[in-house]
């Protein structure tokens, strides 16, 4: 009998001036592997390249830049209890956008 591993799939889009960088990737991962956000974002990093990194990190920290709105179903992580580093769920979809100025 063949065993047939589940999947865990997460959605990832940027928006505005993101779309081109990011478009929408579908991240397929192991059920079995718990991913954080941060790690999502270090993945993306790698497959993407520096067009991605350039946006996530700040250059001179290396940390998940300030400026940028990531949301997780609707809510930034900022707001969320784990931060950076709240774990991902089938199904979750991620946000990314640009930084928004007012007046």
């Amino acid at each position: 009998m063949f065993s047939v591993l589940e999947a865990m799939l997460i959605k990832v889009r940027g928006y505005l001036t993101y779309k081109s960088i990011i478009g929408e990737q579908v991240i397929n991962l192991p059920d079995d592997e718990q991913v954080m956000l941060s790690g999502l974002l270090t993945r993306l990093a790698n497959q993407l390249g520096e067009g991605f990194s350039s946006i996530i990190y700040d250059p001179e920290t290396g940390l998940q830049g300030e400026h940028i709105a990531v949301i997780i179903n609707g809510r930034s992580y900022r707001n969320l209890p784990d931060g950076l580093e709240t774990p991902l769920q089938d199904g979750d979809e991620i946000s990314i956008f640009p930084p928004m100025a007012g007046g």
